[in-house]
Protein backbone atom coordinates (compact mmCIF):
# COMPACT_ATOMS: atom_id res chain seq x y z
CA UNK A 1 0.00 0.00 0.00
CA UNK A 2 1.34 3.64 -0.72
CA UNK A 3 -0.47 6.86 0.39
CA UNK A 4 -1.06 9.49 2.90
CA UNK A 5 -2.79 10.24 6.23
CA UNK A 6 -3.67 13.95 6.31
CA UNK A 7 -5.76 15.08 9.09
CA UNK A 8 -8.74 17.09 7.97
CA UNK A 9 -10.02 18.24 11.59
CA UNK A 10 -9.61 18.48 15.15
CA UNK A 11 -10.51 14.57 15.37
CA UNK A 12 -10.57 12.70 11.87
CA UNK A 13 -8.51 12.07 9.60
CA UNK A 14 -8.47 11.21 5.97
CA UNK A 15 -6.58 7.86 4.32
CA UNK A 16 -5.85 8.23 1.07
CA UNK A 17 -3.54 5.48 -1.13
CA UNK A 18 -3.61 2.88 -3.38
CA UNK A 19 -3.30 -1.19 -2.48
CA UNK A 20 -1.20 -2.73 -5.26
CA UNK A 21 0.54 -6.17 -5.10
CA UNK A 22 -1.24 -9.82 -6.11
CA UNK A 23 -4.09 -11.44 -4.74
CA UNK A 24 -5.26 -15.18 -5.30
CA UNK A 25 -8.53 -15.42 -6.29
CA UNK A 26 -11.12 -18.23 -7.41
CA UNK A 27 -13.21 -17.43 -10.52
CA UNK A 28 -16.43 -17.61 -9.83
CA UNK A 29 -17.25 -19.16 -13.02
CA UNK A 30 -15.44 -22.11 -13.47
CA UNK A 31 -14.32 -22.61 -10.30
CA UNK A 32 -9.96 -22.25 -11.00
CA UNK A 33 -7.94 -20.33 -9.10
CA UNK A 34 -5.80 -17.87 -10.39
CA UNK A 35 -3.40 -14.69 -9.72
CA UNK A 36 -4.58 -11.06 -10.45
CA UNK A 37 -2.66 -7.95 -9.99
CA UNK A 38 -4.49 -5.02 -7.91
CA UNK A 39 -4.25 -1.61 -7.93
CA UNK A 40 -7.35 -0.46 -5.99
CA UNK A 41 -8.04 3.07 -4.62
CA UNK A 42 -8.89 3.84 -1.09
CA UNK A 43 -10.17 6.82 0.44
CA UNK A 44 -11.30 6.06 4.21
CA UNK A 45 -12.00 9.21 6.63
CA UNK A 46 -11.21 7.85 10.71
CA UNK A 47 -12.24 9.72 13.07
CA UNK A 48 -10.59 9.06 17.02
CA UNK A 49 -14.32 10.13 18.56
CA UNK A 50 -17.23 8.19 19.02
CA UNK A 51 -19.77 9.48 15.85
CA UNK A 52 -23.34 9.39 16.78
CA UNK A 53 -25.64 6.55 15.20
CA UNK A 54 -26.32 7.43 11.36
CA UNK A 55 -24.15 10.59 11.07
CA UNK A 56 -21.67 9.33 8.99
CA UNK A 57 -21.30 5.76 7.72
CA UNK A 58 -18.52 6.28 5.36
CA UNK A 59 -16.20 6.98 8.57
CA UNK A 60 -14.19 4.13 10.18
CA UNK A 61 -13.63 4.97 14.00
CA UNK A 62 -10.47 4.32 16.24
CA UNK A 63 -11.28 4.85 19.36
CA UNK A 64 -7.96 4.25 21.40
CA UNK A 65 -6.20 6.60 19.08
CA UNK A 66 -3.91 4.45 17.17
CA UNK A 67 -5.15 3.78 13.50
CA UNK A 68 -4.76 0.35 12.12
CA UNK A 69 -3.62 0.44 8.94
CA UNK A 70 -3.40 -3.80 8.81
CA UNK A 71 -6.80 -4.11 9.91
CA UNK A 72 -8.43 -1.45 7.25
CA UNK A 73 -6.55 -3.16 4.43
CA UNK A 74 -7.48 -6.86 5.33
CA UNK A 75 -11.10 -5.65 5.61
CA UNK A 76 -10.96 -3.90 1.97
CA UNK A 77 -9.14 -6.68 0.82
CA UNK A 78 -11.68 -9.46 2.27
CA UNK A 79 -14.36 -6.41 0.58
CA UNK A 80 -12.62 -7.00 -2.61
CA UNK A 81 -12.60 -10.91 -2.18
CA UNK A 82 -16.37 -10.71 -2.05
CA UNK A 83 -16.72 -9.41 -5.21
CA UNK A 84 -17.76 -11.48 -8.49
CA UNK A 85 -13.97 -12.57 -10.06
CA UNK A 86 -13.16 -14.10 -14.35
CA UNK A 87 -10.30 -15.84 -14.68
CA UNK A 88 -8.50 -14.56 -17.95
CA UNK A 89 -9.74 -17.48 -19.68
CA UNK A 90 -13.53 -16.84 -18.75
CA UNK A 91 -13.47 -13.40 -19.66
CA UNK A 92 -12.16 -14.00 -23.18
CA UNK A 93 -14.87 -15.79 -23.41
CA UNK A 94 -17.36 -13.06 -22.73
CA UNK A 95 -20.69 -15.12 -23.32
CA UNK A 96 -23.98 -15.03 -20.83
CA UNK A 97 -24.42 -16.45 -17.61
CA UNK A 98 -27.52 -18.32 -16.96
CA UNK A 99 -29.60 -16.86 -14.02
CA UNK A 100 -31.63 -19.03 -11.83
CA UNK A 101 -34.99 -17.24 -10.33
Amino acid sequence: MEGTLLRTEAHRVELDGTIKGELELECDRCGKPYRERLELPLLLHLSDRPLPIGEDLDTVEFLDGTIDIERLLESEITAYRSEYHYCPKCRAEDREIDLEY
